[in-house]
């Protein structure tokens, strides 16, 4: 892991250009599926290596992407995140710490209690916006901040992998990596690998296609303490490498009707 670098394992948890607070989300040590490692034990399964190794190479390869999203919360996750979150995202580059250009739709918890709503937001690298489609507002500016709180929806939203330089190097450098079975997520035949972190920062299965050695599920064992655990499974289906861009997709294009807010989203 490079020195001064935030664990890309935690960092897939949020979008940092959509809101800075996000670094803030932690869950604490995570939950073992299985009994794990016992201190400074590894267990590093050569053909889990290979493969790990074949996906971070194919990953780097990804400058672009579009894909549905689904990300679930149960158990403790839910203290610090919504049960459910999906929908679209379109994003390319990579600027520090961040996908350069995003554009994405979601749709989220609504105002009241079992409501859900759609809520698009995006950037560019020089102007960022939000649009609440339940309210008919939009909101843009230079500043990030300008997504308010509708930040914690992106932020869990999605997998940075795709574009991250570095995207499996925390696996690679995890105490154990194993070999698991096999499933199919939405339509694609994809091989488990199983992850404990080092330095005792969690626990994942990773599902990656046997076809194209992409990620399309990630599945994150919470505790918060006490026994209270639960889970963050991110699946990934409708993915395109290769996606159709232009300026113009990062872009505010505001709806017939809607009002542009001159402040910051609440």
């Amino acid at each position: 892991m490079t020195t001064g670098r935030t664990p890309r394992s935690s960092r897939s948890l949020r979008i940092p250009i959509l809101l800075l607070l996000l670094t803030a989300v932690g869950f604490g040590a995570e939950a073992q599926s299985e009994p794990a490692a016992e201190a400074g034990e590894q267990r590093r399964d050569a053909a889990a290596l290979e493969l790990l190794e074949k996906v971070d190479a194919k990953t780097k390869s990804v400058e672009r992407v579009r894909y549905r999203g689904l990300t679930e919360a149960t158990g403790a996750a839910t203290q610090f995140m919504p049960e459910r979150i999906e929908g679209q995202i379109v994003a390319d580059g990579w600027a520090g710490n961040q996908p350069q250009r995003f554009f994405g739709t979601l749709t989220v918890p609504g105002t009241e209690d079992g409501s859900w709503k759609k809520v698009t937001g995006g950037g560019n690298g020089d102007m960022f916006f939000v649009v609440d489609h339940e309210d008919k507002k939009a909101y843009e500016d230079m500043d990030p901040g300008v997504i308010g709180s509708y930040g914690q929806y992106f932020g869990n939203f999605g997998m940075l992998e795709f574009l991250h330089p570095t995207p499996f190097s925390d696996e690679l450098n995890a105490d154990v990596v194993e070999m698991r079975g096999t499933q199919t997520i939405g339509g694609v035949e994809c091989q488990e690998v199983y992850v404990e972190y080092s330095q005792n920062r969690g626990t994942s299965k990773w599902c990656f296609s046997t076809e194209d050695h992409l990620p399309r599920q990630r599945v994150r064992y919470i505790e918060a303490g006490l026994g209270n655990q639960g889970e963050i499974v991110i699946t990934i289906s409708e993915l395109d490498v290769e996606p159709e861009i232009t300026d113009a997709t990062f872009r505010l294009d505001l709806p017939e009707g809607y009002e542009q807010i001159d402040d910051f989203a609440p």
